[in-house]
């Protein structure tokens, strides 16, 4: 049976053999099928179709508009494109339109019709579209009845007759398997469109990583690891003229030493050193110091304390910084400056406390309501936290609220889309009838939140702002595995002190179910400095004590003829011992 068209210019009803067009004939017409109907080109300069050029510019001028909304996923757009192409200009037209109602006298305009479309290729354009984003919402709500995204809604829409649309009239859709309902190749949103056409994008198509990577060459593109490998041949070059020179110099010294052998002396290349020069001359020296000492002693002590004076002068500048800025900027330095005219201007830098949340290996997703639960109660235990002492300071004494008391303390956290309540989040409800895009409303409006942190509300009837009145950008709150919770101080600095030090206990004793955490506060640094310096400490003592008892087993006596504790100091070398200990200590810590 051969093919014949339904529908031909302006919507009037014929019954008419599908033409043919070429590129020399309808160059314009041409033009305006191969920029979005190209498939219905057979070859490069001809195609049969059941459209007029009226019919074709006004099909082009309509999805010139729809590109504009799905253009940021362009194989959504190349189905949505394909499911129209067919239905205007397609040579089957009888295989798969009826005509229902139609209106007129004499020249019949359809009204209704029935558009069989394949399950396959429409369940296909479905699914390439439902996650493709537009402006700050998606576009396939655009696209749906009532705004609730289903599969029967975004049909329904799109076979609504509305003349605002300019869609004339109204369409049945009708999907079944069929052989002669239409059913082009679909193309799934992670594949490419055609030639020099990208695939959609991670955001507009979250589909399996499998599907994303090709890692059947990951092997091959690999290079061996510890293989002796040499970039350049001059490597090569400088390795054999070292061993070269080193050959060389070692064969010029032996030569030169068995050409002219000493025999007598120091002179030659073999030293004598059965005589113990080194030990007469230590021995010279201290004897001389000795008895320089015995007929000069306040000359050599007063000499001795000025050296040790001189030495320590430095001290009086000493002084003890716990700030990282100060341990590592100089004081007139360009960071000094620049913190200075900061502070003056804006005032003092908040003190930060942060907590991260680290989700176990075996977690698939972090939208998950028990873990939400444990960071809403952490959030509430930091909120009711109070520092007992001798004056009682609450979290609110100390937070920072940059729209005034009017509003809550600024805590960026991923509960803070939801204002840090949890019957906020509890109360969000299950998913809206007839919207498959989110499992339950409250992970659509933390999602759109991400997105979108200055929306005020989202189709959850909500707002991504905190309870502090102001944003929340997820990159300060989500990591690829980790949660993130970021809490600024800014009260006086001897009550955030001691709300800090009340905020490290709690978190040191808290534990989590659902997740792991480490946390770091403003003054973790210092306190891990001061930490370092008392294990210092004990193992500074430890070696002095080791080297007091080499000193004592090593060098002294353990038989002298006095029996005074002057001559214990003498023969015990304990002076020798303690010294040697004091010059330790100064050496570390001045």
């Amino acid at each position: 049976m051969p093919f014949y068209c339904f529908i031909h210019h302006n919507c009037r009803i014929f019954r008419v053999f599908p033409h043919h067009w070429t590129r020399f004939t309808h160059p314009d017409d041409f033009d305006r099928l191969e920029q979005y109907c190209s498939h219905l080109i057979h070859d490069e300069s001809s195609a049969t179709v059941c459209c007029t050029g009226l019919q074709l510019k006004g099909l082009t001028d309509r999805l010139s508009k729809a590109a504009t909304i799905l253009a940021s996923c362009p194989s959504c757009f190349d189905n949505f494109a394909n499911l129209w192409c067919q239905f205007t200009c397609s040579p089957k037209q009888s295989d798969f339109m009826t005509v229902l109602e139609t209106s007129g006298n004499g020249k019949k305009v359809v009204e209704r019709m029935e558009y069989r479309v394949g399950r396959e290729f429409a369940e296909g354009l479905f699914e390439s579209c439902r996650h493709t984003w537009f402006a700050n919402g998606l576009a396939i709500r655009l696209m749906s009845s009532e705004g609730k995204v289903s599969f029967e809604n975004f049909y329904r829409f799109m076979g609504a007759k509305n003349l605002d649309q300019n869609i004339p009239m109204s369409m049945d859709f009708q999907f079944s398997g069929s052989e002669k309902a239409m059913n082009v190749p679909i193309t799934p949103c992670y594949k490419s469109a055609g030639p020099n056409v990208p695939s959609c994008g991670v955001n507009d198509c979250p589909t399996d990583s499998r599907q994303l990577l090709d890692l059947s060459k990951v092997e091959k593109l690999g290079k061996k690891v510890f293989t002796l490998h040499f970039p350049e041949f001059e490597w090569i070059l400088k390795i054999c003229g070292c061993v070269a020179l080193t050959i060389l110099i070692v064969f010029v010294l032996k030569y030169s030493c068995h050409k002219s052998p000493a025999y007598d002396g120091p002179s030659g290349c073999y030293v004598e050193v059965s005589q113990g020069n080194i030990e007469n001359l230590f021995e010279g020296s201290c004897e001389w110091y000795a008895e320089t000492v015995i007929e000069y002693p306040c000359r050599c002590a007063l000499l001795g304390l000025l050296i040790m004076i001189v030495c320590c002068a430095g001290n009086s500048r000493f002084h003890s910084f716990t700030h990282s800025i100060d341990q590592v900027s100089a004081a007139d330095g360009d960071t000094r400056r620049y913190q200075k005219t900061f502070i003056d201007t804006f005032g003092p830098v908040h003190r930060i406390e942060q907590v991260f949340i680290n989700l176990p290996p075996d977690a698939k997703s972090m939208f998950n309501v028990d873990l939400y639960r444990e960071i809403f109660t952490l959030i509430e235990s930091i909120k009711n936290l109070t520092a007992i002492g001798l004056q009682n300071v609450t979290f609110s004494d100390i937070c920072y609220r940059p729209l005034g008391n009017k509003f809550g303390c600024t805590i960026l956290s991923p509960t803070n889309y939801f204002q840090n309540s949890w019957p906020t989040f509890e109360n969000a409800g299950p998913p809206t009838v007839d919207d498959e895009i989110f499992d339950d409303q409250h992970w659509e409006h933390l999602k759109y939140c991400i997105r979108n942190p200055l929306q005020t509300l989202t189709y959850s009837k909500m707002s991504c702002f905190g309870e502090f009145g102001g944003p929340v950008d997820a990159v300060l709150v989500f990591g690829a595995r980790t949660l993130m919770i970021m809490i600024p101080v800014s009260g006086p600095e001897e009550k955030s002190l001691i709300w800090e030090a009340a905020f490290i206990d709690m978190m040191m004793n808290y534990r989590m179910e659902h997740a792991n955490f480490t946390f770091m506060a403003e003054s973790s640094v210092t306190d891990e400095l001061q930490k370092e310096v008392d294990n210092d400490k004990l193992v500074s003592v430890m070696a002095c004590a080791v080297v007091l008892i080499w000193v004592f087993t090593m060098l002294g006596s353990y038989h002298w003829p006095e029996s005074s504790f002057l001559s214990a100091l003498v023969h015990q070398k304990l002076t020798i011992a303690i010294s040697a200990v004091i010059f330790s200590v100064i050496s570390v810590w001045w």
